[in-house]
């Protein structure tokens, strides 16, 4: 019988190494995603800027690796802009407080 696997992987080896409950996400498949989206949204308009929603999703890596694509972070709380302050004090990026 065939395993389950998630970019190559085993799932069960993955399991093993990392127990349960777990998420796992595609690295080059958010790069994939990000790139197909700014591509789109570039085509149709000037001066577009993709900011990602950090309350959508807490992960520091996710919002590395968009920062690192060149996404904004959109800040909702406290907590969401001391993340994105943690992940941007080298780096130039948007940031949006919504009060």
């Amino acid at each position: 019988m065939d395993q389950m696997r998630i970019n190559g992987s085993k799932v069960s080896e993955i399991v093993e190494q990392y127990d349960t409950p777990l998420y796992v996400y595609n690295e080059n498949k958010i790069r994939e995603q990000y790139r197909e989206l700014e591509d789109s949204l570039c085509s149709r308009y000037d001066d577009v800027q993709i900011n990602y929603a950090v309350k959508s999703n807490f992960n520091p890596k996710i919002a590395e690796v968009l920062l690192d694509e060149g996404a904004g972070l959109d800040c909702a709380s406290k907590a969401e802009l001391e993340l994105a302050d943690s992940l941007t004090r080298m780096k130039s990026c948007i940031l949006r407080l919504i009060i």
